[in-house]
C-alpha cells in the first residue's frame, strides 16, 4: 500500500512554489530596472561631457550665422544651435562660442571668448599704425583666424581703460569676447569688458 502525501503538505509544495516565482520574477524586474537605470545614466554622462549641464537651458533655438566676422570658425549661412540661459549653471570657459548681446536695437551676436576671470591682459598701441590696438592675454597676442588682432580707435579703446582700474586682471563675471577678424567689431572692441549677463547663450555648430 502506498503512503499518501497528505494533503495539507501538498498545499505547502504549491504554495513554496508560487512563493518562489513571486521572488524570481521579483529579482528579474529589479535587475532590469537598475540595468535601464545604469543605461540612462551613462547616456546622460555622455551628454553631459559633450555639452556640459542642461538642467538650466531654457530654449534650444536653431540659429544660421550671417556674419561674415567669424570667417575662419563658422561658415556663413553655417546651421547653429543655440541653447540660451546656459551659463547659469555651467561656468564661461575660453574658447566657447557665446551668443552675446551687443544692445537693446541690435540682434545678438555670435562670438568667442578670449578672456575669463583671473587672465591678465593688457592692450597697447600698435608702433607703426595710428589708431590702432593690439590685446595680450596672458602675454599672447590674441588673433584673429590667422592674423593678430587689432582694434581700431583714435582714443584708447574701452579695454584699456578698464586695464588700468584693475590692473590688467580680469575678475568674477567678467570676459574679453572678440570675433574672428580683423580690425574686430560688435563685441570688446567697442564693448569693453562683458559682463555674464551680456552672454545670452552658448552657441554650438
Amino acid at each position: 500500500m502506498k503512503n499518501k502525501i497528505p494533503a495539507f503538505t501538498t498545499e505547502m509544495i504549491k504554495k513554496h512554489r508560487l512563493q518562489n516565482l513571486i521572488i524570481a520574477g521579483l529579482f528579474f524586474s529589479g535587475v532590469a530596472c537598475l540595468t535601464y537605470l545604469v543605461v540612462k545614466s551613462f547616456r546622460a554622462n555622455r551628454l553631459s561631457t559633450a555639452e556640459g549641464e542642461l538642467s538650466c537651458v531654457q530654449q534650444k533655438l536653431p540659429l544660421e550665422l550671417h556674419d561674415e566676422r567669424m570667417a575662419g570658425l563658422i561658415d556663413s549661412h553655417q546651421q547653429l544651435k543655440v541653447m540660451t540661459n546656459y551659463f547659469s549653471c555651467n561656468p564661461i570657459r575660453r574658447g566657447e562660442l557665446v551668443y552675446l548681446k551687443i544692445a537693446d536695437n541690435i540682434a545678438p551676436a555670435v562670438r568667442i571668448v578670449r578672456g575669463v576671470p583671473g587672465d591678465k591682459y593688457e592692450v597697447y598701441k600698435v608702433a607703426d599704425k595710428a589708431d590702432h590696438w593690439r590685446v595680450k592675454i596672458n602675454d599672447e597676442d590674441v588673433k584673429a583666424a590667422n592674423e593678430t588682432l587689432e582694434l581700431v580707435s583714435k582714443f584708447a579703446p574701452a579695454l584699456r581703460t578698464y586695464q588700468i582700474s584693475r590692473q590688467g586682471i580680469l575678475r568674477e563675471n567678467e570676459y574679453i569676447i572678440f570675433s574672428n577678424t580683423t580690425p574686430s567689431l560688435s563685441d570688446s572692441s567697442d564693448l569693453g569688458l562683458v559682463g555674464k549677463d551680456r552672454v545670452l547663450g552658448r552657441v554650438f555648430k
